[in-house]
């Protein structure tokens, strides 16, 4: 259910942001990098590929919950297939890896998880396509959601920017806890 995880997401992710040390406030121009800021947890790049240009700070600053939502849904959300996910738990722990630590980093935590559980995929394999989500879906979820809640962490300390960040992200993933709907 996106209205559940979303609802995590919302706790963590407020207004604007222009924090210049966050990597997500930041797109890329021609000759180096330009600030922009994030707003509801959506960085520079994502609303530059959403609008299909380049985003002015006022457009990052007047961006609205809804249009937020609109990103959230179809480019977090519909885009990696969440929605298959049997358990709401596992693919809330995704979906805020997904918004907080980036695809590329959760695409490799899913992959480590499969491999972990005697479930072989390569590197060239998506673990967001339904037949891995359906492999991961036959595991046990807790210890699943677990696995995935501590490789996060574990990539949450090797960050570059762990030092100014770090408390702030551990906080968030410790607040986010499996809840047996059964």
């Amino acid at each position: 259910d996106f209205n559940k995880a979303q609802s995590i997401v919302k706790q963590v992710e407020g207004g604007y942001s222009d924090d210049r040390e966050d990597t997500g406030n930041w797109v890329n121009v021609k000759n180096g990098k330009r600030f922009i800021g994030t707003n509801h947890g959506i960085s520079a790049p994502i609303l530059a590929d959403y609008l299909g240009k380049l985003p002015t700070k006022d457009d990052m600053k007047n961006l609205s919950y809804k249009t937020a939502l609109d990103i959230y849904k179809n480019e977090y959300w519909d885009k990696f297939n969440l929605s298959e996910y049997k358990d709401q738990s596992v693919a809330n722990i995704i979906y805020d890896g997904i918004v907080n630590q980036g695809q590329t980093a959760i695409r490799s935590i899913l992959r480590k998880v499969l491999n972990d559980n005697d479930i072989s995929i390569t590197n060239v394999n998506n673990p967001f396509n339904i037949k891995w989500i359906n492999e991961l879906n036959k595991l046990d979820q807790e210890k699943i959601f677990n696995d995935i809640k501590n490789l996060r962490e574990k990539r949450y300390k090797s960050s570059k920017t762990f030092k100014i960040h770090g408390e702030g992200w551990l906080n968030r993933l410790r607040s986010i806890k499996y809840l047996n709907d059964k």
